[in-house]
């Protein structure tokens, strides 16, 4: 089109093929339908088969949806991607709760440090650092199933 376009602006200056375009479709259109009575009456008559059926058809639905047969299923995501969506929302799950356990952990570390009873003390230390080592083994579990799934995609 914009070599055609071009060529005739190089033969006649000033053509504008899209405005000359719209004025012979329009008079085709009005001239073979008769205007837009013409056209509308045209588009029912192609369009009566399909419309014909169309009480068959509601019948069908009607009943199947008095009958609890009729059920809407809408899936977001299915197949493959409801797979790769799933994994990624296990992996932010797992990922906010090593987040949530590695801050309660300094936390509970803080509180250690702070107690002047050397009994609560070593008690709340072991506790925090337990779960600081628990919630930092499941980041980097985390971490490590991401990038390994962008390795095995590329190849």
């Amino acid at each position: 089109m914009l070599t055609l376009e071009g060529t005739l602006n190089t033969i006649q200056p000033g053509f504008e093929l899209a405005s000359e375009a719209e004025q012979l479709v329009g008079l085709d259109q009005q001239q073979e339908l008769g205007g837009a009575e013409g056209m509308l009456r045209k588009e029912l008559m192609r369009a009566l088969p399909a419309l014909r059926t169309l009480p068959e058809h509601a019948e069908a639905l009607a009943t199947q949806l008095r009958s609890g047969r009729l059920v809407p299923r809408t899936e977001r995501y299915a197949g493959s991607d409801r797979a790769v969506v799933e994994d990624w929302l296990n992996r932010g799950l797992v990922a906010t709760a090593a987040a949530a356990g590695a801050l309660t952990s300094g936390v509970i570390l803080v509180a250690g440090s702070l107690s002047t009873v050397t009994g609560v003390r070593d008690a709340l230390w072991t506790l925090g650092f337990s779960g600081l080592t628990g919630s930092s083994v499941l980041l980097m579990r985390t971490v490590a199933q991401a990038l390994h799934g962008r390795i095995a995609t590329r190849e």
